[in-house]
């Protein structure tokens, strides 16, 4: 616009208006800075919808007059100038999400305010962040189903899976094996006790045993009663694995007899069965029990049994749900007092095996004594403690 231009705009404004013009036109050309950005904000604006405009210039002018806000955006602007455009709009619709949903906001703030439990090393910022994360995830699954209105994935009792568990302290976490205990496919929750692999050097309870090797999983299979939980379909991402034999994806189930084990187990922890060890350690404190077949009876020893038989001879007993083979442990006359006598059973009973630990971690690496020859050893040395 020409000077020309200029002044018939201004002859028809107010006095008034017209000295405020005249100062700006002055305080324009006298600081060369401020005009820069005017002219540079003019081209960037000077094609946009005329509401918007207003709208835009009415924030403008409100920032102006809001000393605080300036400071938060000089702040944000600072912080956000280098930030890849699709960084931006991201924190840009994060920050419009926060103000509409006020939920929303107050999660944030708990989130923030998660630390290092200084009590629990495994428990950090980052591992808990995970946890909530895991669960998020978890929870936004849809639910899948079957022609039959069955929930999916398809699994029954028995059968092992692998489960994305969300806990909290010391709660089962992480991907990990359980076995399905109990599922109607008409409802989303299934009852599932989790495994973990055998630790050689970690002690068997009650709740917390293993059952063996299963189908074709490499390995061994603890079972932790403890850690029984209810969980929906939507956190088991595994119900079938790759069988080497056949390559090809197939489901796994535990034996029956590995399910009447967990079942003496159910038994022994929650229904207060006296175990068979218990049993030895307290009956004729004067002899000491030997097995007619060691390595199978020292699984026997967390178990309940069905006493058929007792003398200072001989035993009989069977498993609760195997009525038909009987079981023998001949008694012989200890060489020891009491007091050996009940640690050479304990011994025998809470038989630990030992690993090769990297030195600077104590991480596990090779088996250096394998829990079953630690068993037999101990079991020689209560068997040698005996009169011939």
């Amino acid at each position: 616009m020409g000077l020309e231009a200029l002044l018939q705009k201004l002859d028809g404004i107010q006095e008034e208006e017209k000295e405020q013009v005249s100062n700006l036109v002055l305080d324009l050309i006298t600081d060369t800075d401020t005009r820069d950005k005017i002219f540079s904000f003019h081209q960037h604006t000077k094609g946009m919808d005329p509401l918007k405009r207003a709208e835009l210039l009415d924030h403008i002018n409100e920032m102006a007059l809001d000393s605080y806000a300036q400071d938060k955006l000089t702040q944000l602007h600072a912080f956000t100038k280098s930030l890849d455009n699709q960084i931006k709009n991201r924190l840009y619709l994060q920050f419009f999400a926060l103000i509409k949903d006020p939920t929303l906001d107050a999660m944030l703030w708990d989130l923030l305010g998660i630390m290092d439990d200084p009590k629990d090393t495994q428990l950090t910022r980052v591992e808990v962040l995970s946890r909530i994360g895991r669960y998020i995830k978890v929870s936004r699954k849809g639910h899948r189903k079957n022609k039959n209105n069955d929930f999916k994935p398809e699994v029954t009792s028995r059968m092992m899976v692998t489960v994305n568990f969300t806990g909290v302290g010391g709660e089962h976490n992480d991907d990990h094996f359980g076995i399905v205990w109990a599922a109607d496919p008409k409802r989303d929750n299934v009852l599932i006790i989790p495994t973990t692999s055998l630790k050689e050097d970690k002690k068997f309870y009650n709740h917390y045993f293993s059952i063996g090797k299963v189908q074709f999983l490499d390995k061994e299979t603890v079972v932790m009663l403890d850690q029984t939980v209810a969980v929906s379909h939507k956190r088991i991402e595994k119900e079938t694995f790759i069988d080497p034999a056949t390559k090809t994806n197939t489901p796994v189930y535990i034996s029956k007899e590995q399910e009447w084990h967990i079942r003496d187990g159910i038994r022994v922890s929650y229904l207060g069965y006296q175990t068979l060890f218990h049993f030895l350690h307290t009956n004729f404190r004067s002899y000491i029990p030997e097995m007619v077949n060691e390595p199978l009876q020292h699984t026997h020893l967390l178990r309940p049994f069905n006493l058929i038989s007792n003398d200072p001879e001989k035993m009989l007993y069977t498993l609760i749900d195997d009525p038909e083979t009987v079981y023998t442990i001949k008694w012989r006359v200890s060489a020891v007092s009491k007091n050996q006598r009940d640690r050479l059973l304990s011994n025998w009973f809470q038989a630990l095996g030992a690993y090769n630990r990297d030195p600077k971690t104590n991480e596990r690496l090779s088996i250096r004594l394998p829990r079953r020859n630690s068993a037999a050893n101990a079991y020689t040395s209560l068997i040698g403690a005996t009169l011939p």
